[in-house]
């Protein structure tokens, strides 16, 4: 074949197959531009995305209650018999309850009505009205306890109206610690003490 002839052909088939490789090959910027699209996306999503809401917080009262260490007087060889737990628990629940729907209502002067005065002399005292103050919750609502009328309205009412009895733990006969559990932990509601046949709210 003539020298002439064969170069347009060679030619025209190198054209044609540079043609075709550029053709079949993809951008760069085409296969990249989605990854960045799915990237920019998720970006998005976590800085818009709504924080999981924080624990509700313990009422003030709520968190100074705390399992206590044995003290001496719990030391003792007081004998608590399974009739006598049973009849005991069932006096306390029966007076949690009274409680709980008193504290409801924000009857304060029947709630005063089941206070020892161990625990009234207690809670009206200046220092430990001030130290209550000072709980997280109480100074962050501009709260100032000045009063046993003040204790009950911003401690016991929120912290103490759905209260419920778990177990009991006897001193004695008229000593009872009132124990709800909370996260497989004991919290004291109540140091309770009979007097003249009825429960009333101590103090230690």
């Amino acid at each position: 074949m003539n020298k002439r002839k064969i170069l347009p052909i060679l030619l025209i088939l190198s054209l044609f197959l540079f043609i075709s490789c550029v053709s079949g090959k993809k951008p760069l910027n085409a296969a990249a531009e989605p990854v960045k699209k799915k990237e920019a996306a998720a970006s998005l999503a976590e800085s818009t995305a709504v924080p999981a809401k924080k624990q509700a917080e313990k009422p003030a009262e709520e968190t100074k209650v705390q399992t206590p260490s044995k003290e001496a007087e719990e030391k003792s060889n007081f004998t608590v018999t399974k009739e006598l737990y049973d009849k005991t628990f069932e006096e306390i629940e029966f007076t949690i309850k009274k409680l709980n729907r008193i504290i409801s209502d924000k009857d304060y002067e029947k709630w005063v009505g089941y206070l020892t005065d161990r625990y009234i002399a207690k809670r009206s005292d200046p220092d430990f009205l001030n130290r209550m103050s000072s709980s997280a919750i109480l100074k962050r609502n501009n709260v100032q306890l000045k009063s046993l009328k003040d204790y009950f309205d911003y401690v016991v009412v929120p912290s103490r109206a759905n209260a419920r009895l778990d177990k009991i733990e006897m001193i004695d006969k008229t000593h009872v610690k009132a124990i709800t559990i909370v996260n497989n932990t004991p919290i004291i509601l109540y140091w309770l003490v009979k007097n003249e046949g009825q429960w009333e709210v101590g103090a230690r």
